[in-house]
């Protein structure tokens, strides 16, 4: 995955890394890889790489429910997070 190197532009990091082919599989949604690449510039020599990756590992199953606020069918945004539509029960009638 692109780090920035000493001397480089943060600019010219963010566009190395956006068209990283590395970059690209792993954060297929353009909006990821540009809050990743930034992460990365933000973070630069403290070693955050192992952590964002694992979290855009969770993201993948992300594809499957969506990205707020355009969850996929069957899913809603709760708490910034596309979660599946529970079916409510109907509640048992008292006797």
């Amino acid at each position: 995955m692109p780090a920035p190197k000493k001397g480089e532009k943060q600019n010219d990091f963010v566009s190395r890394c956006m068209s990283s082919e590395e970059s690209k599989r792993s954060f297929p949604d353009t909006k990821q890889r540009v809050a990743f690449c930034n992460s990365q510039w933000r973070r630069k020599g403290k070693g955050a790489y192992w952590h964002i990756l694992n979290r855009a590992e969770q993201a993948r199953g992300d594809e499957k429910a969506g990205y707020p606020p355009n969850c996929n069918k069957g899913y809603h945004e709760k708490n910034g997070k596309c979660v599946p539509i529970e079916e409510e029960k109907e509640a048992p009638e008292k006797k």
